[in-house]
């Protein structure tokens, strides 16, 4: 039998979330100084679908969106507007981990590490998953590490963040 998580309406820091895990991703960006802004607009994808992003993240990457869903989650919507804007969508699926995140714009559609190393103001931007050929251990053992301790500070704000 497969069962459908139930989804719980939170609060965090005056905003009302849809879910606890938007709420926890919230938590996440504050916690890296992320701007975001939740639920900015919709967006018409045309044939009567209609699309609403949860964040934008308007100084990360000059601007980019972000869909959050549970693990397996369906980001087809997500997928269908990332290819229609201009400014991208970072796929985040499940709380926030260090792990490798899909983001989709309309050029590509990209497996990438948000760069924690240079994770301020405008100077945000992606590592493709390339660059440590999807291998999160030896990424995280190379020269990039002076950068994970805030990145992993941030995951487990976002996990351990006591809602009320």
């Amino acid at each position: 039998m497969n069962k459908k998580m139930k989804v719980l309406p939170t609060c965090y820091q005056g905003q009302n979330f849809r879910s606890r895990l938007e709420a926890r991703w919230a938590v996440f960006f504050d916690y890296l100084s992320i701007k975001w802004v939740y639920e900015p607009e919709g967006y018409d994808l045309g044939d009567g679908v209609w699309y609403l992003p949860d964040f934008y993240l308007s100084d990360f990457n000059h601007g980019v969106f972000a869909e959050v869903k549970p693990d397996g989650g369906d980001f087809t919507k997500a997928i269908l507007f990332g290819k229609q804007c201009d400014k991208g969508i970072w796929l985040c699926e499940g709380n926030p981990d260090l792990k490798i995140y899909k983001f989709v714009d309309e050029v590509e559609d990209d497996t990438v590490i948000p760069n924690y190393l240079k994770a301020y103001k405008e100077n945000r931007f992606w590592w493709g998953a390339d660059a440590c050929d999807l291998d999160l251990d030896k990424f995280i053992d190379s020269k990039y590490e002076e950068g994970i301790l805030e990145y992993l500070h941030a995951v487990s704000a976002a996990k351990n963040y006591k809602f009320h």
